[in-house]
């Protein structure tokens, strides 16, 4: 399996700290081990179905799978839960899901 990042969600994991970025770095490499990344993730319905999300704390990862057997994950969002959903951070996943 790999993970790929968009540049802006590379941006976004340097914006928090070292404290919240271990959890996310443990839930990564669990989300490797997995035979299909759709068996770790939650798929999103509504205006962001395609798209899946990983919890992690209180930090929400917002994914595509870019393969058909689950093994190609692209990050495209990283955000707190609080603003994760909000209209901006809508307006900015589906931005970025179209680079």
């Amino acid at each position: 399996m790999r993970i790929e990042w968009h540049p802006d969600a590379v941006a976004d994991l340097a914006r928090l700290g070292t404290a919240d970025q271990r959890p996310i770095k443990a839930a990564l490499d669990d989300l490797l081990a997995a035979p299909d990344a759709r068996q770790r993730l939650v798929p999103y319905s509504g205006d962001l179905k395609g798209h899946w999300k990983l919890r992690v704390g209180d930090c929400r990862l917002v994914c595509r799978v870019e393969d058909r057997n689950g093994q190609r994950v692209l990050v495209i969002y990283l955000a707190h839960r609080s603003r994760a959903y909000d209209n901006r951070s809508l307006r900015t996943i589906l931005r970025r899901s179209e680079d």
